[in-house]
């Protein structure tokens, strides 16, 4: 029941007068021809499609290089129209230090008669700038087996060959750095095992990158460290952590153990899951042995000060009950005591006050050296906090009065009512001390929606340009203070307890003038 193509051929058989008599025909069943020819059709439109709209450069060459074919691709990818490139040779396009290759490619390709070849070069765009291209292709023959044509199928690969040589520069850079870094940088598998070890492990743990490679986590950790050290390597897998600072001990070749300080990161491949663990190892046994001689140094400074508050704090208060005592004497005696005793009674109590002021600031500032002093904050109030120190300063300063004000809504605040207090005294103190028959001074509460201000201003004698820069030194004392007495450690106080808070204190002064200082402290 199916077709079949057939070919018939006629002609018209003519009497003797020429007329025709008879149709002569022959018939000839051409089915397979006529669907060959359809299946060549169907190829060649396939073939032109792929060809005109491939990012390939599909061509075709006689045996002298000359271009006879060349797919429209040509425009996008190097700038040309077809008919700027036929008839032209493939030279033309090459770079010069490119042809001696693609030369003796051509002419082994005639004598060889290779039919499939490769090459990489340097092919001119239209603008003049060179393009990286991937060639292949090869002979096409006669029936006969005579070349006739080169076929080459190209391909730019400009992009990638920048990216292949930026990746190379970066391996050079990355294989530089681990090969001369002093620390050893390890590329390990989520099971510890290594997978990459710069060479410098052989000057810290004395093992060749081979010898190391074939030991475990649990062979070359102290076995005290063990499982905290694989605790934070997990971790680090499961938060993808980056620089992750940890120290343990590390076992040498020749068996002894030194304080390594490791860096942990997880690399993350494309699809963001954790692919490895990258560590930097240094040795940090130096650094731990000095952190462990200040650990010591700061308990025999924490003991020396108990000792010291003690044992000092015990004499003075004998003496100054007896200063007070026979201060009580003179004052009960019927005649008029002697004016000289009287004065030295009085000159014993006030050296008894500022060695008393200055054992009270050694003794607080070595609190915080050796870290005793702790922030134990509560809900309370700044403005009440101030107003006490104001009230409890009138004692000394009976006839000196402070002025305050508050700026923006007032709230309860989360402070250490003791250190806070503590510093605004001690700048309120200041502010009184060094201005004497002056305005009286002024303090400024300012809330604001993320911190609360504290300013102390006074009129006094200031502090010289020169001095301002080591205000907040220990026993730093501006230079023109005179016999005005002072310990030079109450601002370091002051700005240790502001720090303790989270915040700052600053200040602008000018002699003559007065000074101004300033306590930011964050929202809290």
């Amino acid at each position: 029941g199916g077709l079949e193509w057939l070919e018939t051929v006629g002609g018209a058989i003519l009497d003797e007068n020429g007329e025709a008599i008879f149709l002569q025909t022959s018939t000839r069943n051409v089915t397979d021809r006529v669907v060959a020819q359809r299946r060549l059709k169907e190829s060649e439109e396939r073939y032109k499609l792929i060809t005109e709209n491939s990012n390939d450069i599909v061509t075709l060459m006689d045996i002298h290089g000359n271009y006879v074919f060349i797919t429209p691709s040509i425009k996008e990818t190097m700038g040309y129209e077809v008919d700027e490139v036929i008839g032209k040779n493939a030279m033309d396009f090459i770079h010069p230090d490119d042809i001696p290759i693609i030369q003796e490619g051509f002419t082994r390709g005639v004598k060889e008669k290779v039919k499939e070849d490769s090459a990489v070069f340097r092919f001119r765009h239209k603008n003049g700038s060179w393009r990286w291209v991937s060639s292949t292709g090869g002979l096409i023959m006669d029936e006969e087996g005579n070349p006739i044509y080169f076929r080459a199928n190209k391909v730019d690969i400009t992009d990638k060959r920048l990216t292949e040589e930026k990746l190379r520069a970066k391996e050079e850079q990355y294989k530089l750095v681990s090969e001369n870094s002093a620390d050893v940088i390890c590329l390990h598998k989520l099971n510890g095992v290594f997978t990459f070890i710069s060479p410098s492990c052989e000057r810290l743990v004395g093992y060749t990158v081979e010898e190391k490679m074939e030991k475990t986590l649990d062979e070359l950790i102290h076995p005290d460290d063990y499982d905290r050290a694989l605790s934070i390597f997990s971790d680090t897998i499961k938060n993808k952590s980056i620089n992750v600072i940890t120290q343990y001990r590390i076992k040498k070749k020749d068996g002894e153990f030194f304080w390594a300080g490791v860096s942990m990161s997880a690399v993350l491949n494309q699809e963001g899951e954790v692919q490895f663990v990258l560590t930097s190892t240094r040795d940090i046994t130096e650094i731990v042995k000095v952190i462990e001689k200040e650990r010591q140094l700061n308990k025999l400074k924490s003991s020396f000060i108990s000792m010291a508050s003690h044992e000092f704090r015990t004499p003075l208060t004998t003496i100054q009950s007896s200063n007070e005592l026979i201060n009580m004497y003179l004052e009960s005696r019927p005649e008029v005591p002697d004016n000289r005793l009287i004065k030295h009674v009085t000159r014993i109590r006030s050296e008894l006050d500022r060695l008393n002021s200055l054992l009270k600031d050694v003794f607080t500032l070595g609190r915080l050296d050796v870290g005793k002093t702790q922030l134990k904050k509560e809900i309370t109030s700044l403005s009440g906090i101030i107003k006490q120190v104001i009230l409890e300063s009138k004692v000394q300063y009976k006839d000196r009065g402070i002025s305050l004000s508050i700026q923006g809504k007032e709230r309860q605040l989360l402070l250490d009512s003791q250190l806070i207090s503590h510093a605004i005294s001690n700048l309120i103190h200041n502010a009184l001390k060094y201005s004497p028959n002056k305005m009286d001074p002024e303090v400024v509460i300012a809330y604001s929606e993320d911190s609360v201000r504290v300013e102390v201003h006074d009129f006094g004698i200031g502090v010289p340009e020169r001095d301002q820069l080591n205000l907040f030194e220990s026993f730093s004392r501006a230079s023109n203070v005179g016999d005005i007495d002072g310990t030079g450690l109450g601002l370091v106080i002051v700005k240790q307890f502001i720090e303790m808070h989270g915040g700052k204190i600053t200040f602008e002064s000018e002699v003559g003038k007065g000074s101004s200082f300033f306590i930011d402290i964050p929202n809290v």
